[in-house]
């Protein structure tokens, strides 16, 4: 996966998840290879959720979590993945 478009990141955060494998533990590639969208409402859910990204998390101070696939034509093409921190 290629991120195409973010705000609110520090460049090298940004940098570090330009390119994802499509089987990395983080939530844009789990949606788009579930087929599943997340509304995590709770930090400690987003945590669970997704613990090889705690630390992103931690350093973003998120506190709630939206991930939701994008389809075209029936087959997976992306996800978009939106962080709340209050």
């Amino acid at each position: 996966l290629a991120l195409l478009r973010q705000t609110g990141f520090p460049a090298e955060l940004a940098a570090a998840y330009a390119r994802i494998p499509l089987d990395a533990p983080v939530p844009t590639a789990t949606s788009v290879r579930t087929a599943q969208a997340f509304f995590l409402e709770r930090g400690d859910a987003v945590r669970e959720a997704f613990p090889a990204m705690h630390a992103v998390f931690d350093g973003l101070d998120t506190r709630a979590l939206a991930t939701v696939p994008l389809a075209a034509g029936g087959a997976p093409i992306g996800a978009m993945s939106f962080t709340f921190t209050a």
